[in-house]
């Protein structure tokens, strides 16, 4: 058999709409044809071999020349549902075969979908992030119950209520105007705000589905609670803050002995700019520590965790002076490690 292409592309077009969405994935899996394969086929940047034909017309319950000739059909501008008459000459037998394998590979593909449909509405009810659907007005059609934990309302009194009112009034115009720019061409965009009845922290990912003006939702919304972590970075800001200011010198150091961070005591005391230190290593500044000698230091501070001992520093300007460190270990859940270093100047103090 000659292939007619162009009929077997616009019966393969054809089918795949009849399956609607999800219909790609569906032939790949029955018939284990790679998806990006078939894609590149639908698109037709390029033809499907005679194997992959013939697997495709299958699982549509059709021979390949049946299949062929609804193409030609439809490019003629007849109802490729006419096409029935291809079977009139088939043997009873093998049309009853035929028609049982279809029944129950439709029966098994709708199991799959609700199976599908059921496992993706229990994962979203029950997911931790806010996720709110909402209609063509911008009103609320669906919120998850997280949605009823993070805002403290009933579900009933969220259902109905305009997006934006639930972010902090002073948030709303940039959710409305973003959400406008994308009416018709669909996309999303990203925005932090506070919700508006418990002032937690969001940050929001906001889909708009393309082709909006047709019934059914417009969007969905989906918000990641940030208040926990807003909390920790106040906290980290403060005590950062303390930590600069402090009088006492703070050094950070690495397992090469690299100075990872210096507060400004520690640039007063030596003389060095903030950049200048945290390009150096501690043999830079401290001559009783050599570099060969480091190795030995770094396994020394990670057994005894929390150290005191007598040393010395030398300045920008070459002097020597007597200092007492405090040195403790910084540990990371990944593993990092840091010996944290305080300085206490002895020749102010005797």
């Amino acid at each position: 058999m000659t292939i007619d292409y162009e009929s077997f592309h616009e019966s393969l077009r054809h089918h795949l709409q009849k399956r609607g969405h999800g219909g790609q994935a569906l032939v790949c899996r029955h018939t284990g044809i790679p998806r990006s394969y078939l894609s590149r086929i639908t698109k037709q940047e390029r033809r499907a071999g005679p194997k992959t034909r013939k697997k495709i017309a299958k699982f549509f319950g059709l021979g390949l020349e049946e299949f062929v000739e609804i193409g030609r059909r439809i490019s003629v501008g007849e109802n490729p549902d006419a096409a029935v008459d291809l079977l009139h000459g088939m043997p009873e037998e093998l049309l009853l075969q035929r028609l049982t394998t279809a029944v129950r590979k439709e029966i098994a593909t709708s199991r799959q979908l609700s199976k599908a449909q059921l496992l993706y509405e229990d994962i979203v009810e029950n997911s931790r992030q806010l996720i709110v659907r909402f209609d063509q007005e911008m009103k609320v059609s669906y919120i998850n119950r997280a949605g009823e934990q993070l805002t403290g309302q009933e579900r009933s009194a969220l259902l109905g209520l305009p997006l934006p009112e639930l972010i902090q009034e002073d948030y709303r115009q940039e959710l409305i105007r973003k959400v406008a720019e994308l009416l018709g061409s669909g996309g999303s965009f990203c925005l932090e705000v506070p919700e508006k009845f418990k002032r937690n922290w969001l940050y929001l990912n906001v889909t708009i589905f393309p082709d909006g003006g047709g019934a059914g939702d417009k969007g969905q919304l989906v918000g990641f609670d940030l208040t926990e972590r807003n909390q920790l970075l106040d906290r980290l800001r403060f005590i950062q803050h303390g930590v600069e200011m402090s009088n006492v010198p703070t050094l950070w150091i690495g397992d090469q002995a690299e100075i990872v961070y210096v507060n400004r005591a520690v640039s007063t005391l030596l003389g060095y700019s903030r950049e200048e230190l945290e390009s150096m290593h501690v043999w830079d500044i401290n001559p009783l520590i050599p570099k060969a000698s480091w190795p030995e230091k770094w396994a020394w501070f990670e057994k005894e965790e929390n150290v005191l001992f007598g040393g010395q520093y030398r300045t920008k300007a070459g002097q020597i002076i007597p200092v007492e460190f405090r040195v403790s270990n910084l540990r990371y859940p990944d593993g990092r490690r840091y010996n944290v270093v305080f300085v206490r100047p002895l020749g102010e103090n005797g």
